[in-house]
C-alpha cells in the first residue's frame, strides 16, 4: 500500500495510473481496516467484559499486546493505543463521578457513604485513580477522626448535661421525675454510657429508697412515739400523720403541751437518715454506702459535710473515687462565693479611696482566691 501511495504523491491523483493507484490504496486502506478490526474483535470483547466490572485498567492492557500479524502494522497499533485511551478515559470519567457524590456525602455528614461510593474505584487498576483513592479515603479518614471526636465530646456534654438535671431532681426529692429522666437517658445513650447509667440507678435508689424508708418508719411508728426532727423532740401524733403533715406534741412547763408542726418532704438530710436507721452512718459497709449517697445526692451539702461523710465511708472500706470530684467542686463553690463577696467588698473601698485598706482587700484576694473562677475571670478584663 506505501508503494501505491507514492504512485500517488509523485504522478497526482488526476493522472490515469495515479488515479489507479489512489483506488489500490483505497482498497487495500479499507481492506487492512477489516483485518485490523477483526483481529482485534476477540481483544475488544473480552475488554469490554472487563469494564464491565470496573477493570478499566485490566481491560486497556489488553490492547498491549497485538496478534503476531498485526504488530508491525502502524495502523493496528494507532487502534489499539486509541482503544485503551479510551478505556482509560472512561475510566477517569466514571471516577470523577464517584469522587463528586463522595464528596457530596461528605458534606452532608455522611462519613461512612461517603467512602463507600469510592471503593469500587479500587478495582479500576489505574494508577492515577489508585493515587487520587488513597488521597481521598486520608481525607475521609481526617474526616471520620474528627467527626468521632465531635461525637465523643457530645456524648461526654449530653451525660454531663443529663448528669446535672438528674442531680437536681434528686436533690430536690423528685423520684418520679428522675426516674423518667435516666429511663429516656438509657434508651438514647451510647452502649458506652452503660456502666455510667447503672451507677446513676444505684444512686437514685439508694436516695428515694432511703426516703421511702424514713416514710414507712413514720407510717408504722407506734401512737404517741417521741422523735426529735428538726432540732425537736415531741411525742408523734400518728393519727394526724398523712404523710406530709407531722404534728409532733412538746411539753411546755408542768402541764402545757404545745403543737410542732413539720413537713415530711422538707425535713432535712440528717432527718430522714435518722428515720431510715442511718443516723451517723449506720453500723455496716452497706449502710455507709447508703449514707454516703444519700448525704451527697440529698440536697446540697456543705463541703465540711461532705468530707466527713467520705471519711466514714473510706473508713468503712469504701471506693469513694466517683464522689471524691464532688467535694472538690462544693469547696470551689464555697471559696468562689467568698472571692465575689471579697471583690464585692474591694469596690466599696475604692470608691471610697480608703486605700489601705484597698491594698489589705487586695492581697487576701491575690493569696487566698487567685485559683477561684470569679478572681481568673476578673483578671481576664
Amino acid at each position: 500500500m506505501a508503494r501505491y501511495q507514492r504512485v500517488v504523491d509523485l504522478l497526482g491523483a488526476e493522472e490515469q495510473w495515479g488515479r489507479r493507484a489512489k483506488a489500490r490504496v483505497t482498497r487495500l486502506s479499507e481492506e487492512l481496516h477489516k483485518a485490523v478490526e477483526a483481529a482485534l474483535e476477540p481483544i475488544r470483547k473480552e475488554a469490554a467484559a472487563l469494564q464491565a466490572q470496573k477493570r478499566y485498567g485490566a481491560a486497556a492492557e489488553l490492547f498491549a499486546e497485538l496478534p503476531r500479524e498485526l504488530r508491525d502494522e502502524p495502523f493496528a497499533r494507532a487502534v489499539a493505543d486509541k482503544a485503551a485511551g479510551d478505556l482509560r478515559a472512561a475510566g477517569a470519567t466514571e471516577w470523577a463521578e464517584l469522587l463528586t457524590k463522595s464528596r457530596s456525602l461528605a458534606e452532608s455528614g455522611d462519613l461512612a457513604a461517603a467512602r463507600g461510593v469510592l471503593e469500587p474505584a479500587r478495582a479500576f487498576g489505574l494508577p492515577a485513580v489508585t493515587t487520587a483513592l488513597d488521597t481521598q479515603l486520608g481525607v475521609l479518614a481526617e474526616a471520620e477522626k474528627t467527626a468521632a471526636e465531635r461525637g465523643r465530646q457530645k456524648v461526654v456534654e449530653n451525660y454531663a448535661k443529663f448528669q446535672a438535671d438528674l442531680r437536681k431532681l434528686m436533690a430536690g426529692r423528685q423520684y418520679g421525675e428522675a426516674r423518667g429522666l435516666l429511663e429516656k437517658q438509657r434508651q438514647a445513650a451510647p452502649a458506652e454510657l452503660a456502666n455510667k447509667l447503672a451507677a446513676d440507678q444505684a444512686d437514685l435508689d439508694a436516695v428515694s429508697g432511703i426516703y421511702q424508708q424514713a416514710l414507712n418508719r413514720l407510717k408504722n411508728a407506734k401512737p404517741e412515739e417521741r422523735f426529735t426532727l428538726a432540732g425537736t423532740t415531741g411525742r408523734f401524733q400518728k393519727d394526724r400523720f398523712d404523710g406530709e403533715k407531722i404534728l409532733l406534741l412538746q411539753k411546755v412547763g408542768a402541764e402545757l403541751e404545745q403543737g410542732i408542726n413539720l413537713q415530711f418532704s422538707k425535713l432535712g438530710s440528717a432527718d430522714l437518715l435518722y428515720l431510715a436507721g442511718l443516723a451517723g452512718g449506720g453500723k455496716t459497709a452497706e449502710d455507709a454506702d447508703k449514707y454516703l449517697r444519700f448525704t451527697v445526692f440529698d440536697g446540697t451539702p456543705a463541703p465540711d459535710t461532705l468530707k466527713n461523710v467520705l471519711a466514714l465511708a473510706k473508713a468503712r472500706g469504701l471506693d469513694t473515687s466517683r464522689f471524691d470530684a464532688l467535694l472538690v467542686a462544693a469547696q470551689t463553690t464555697v471559696r468562689d462565693r467568698e472571692a465575689a463577696a471579697e471583690l464585692q467588698r474591694l469596690e466599696v473601698l475604692v470608691k471610697d479611696r480608703r486605700w489601705e485598706e484597698v491594698l489589705s482587700a487586695g492581697r487576701r484576694l491575690t493569696d487566698g482566691y487567685a485559683d477561684t473562677p470569679t478572681l481568673k475571670t476578673r483578671a481576664r478584663r
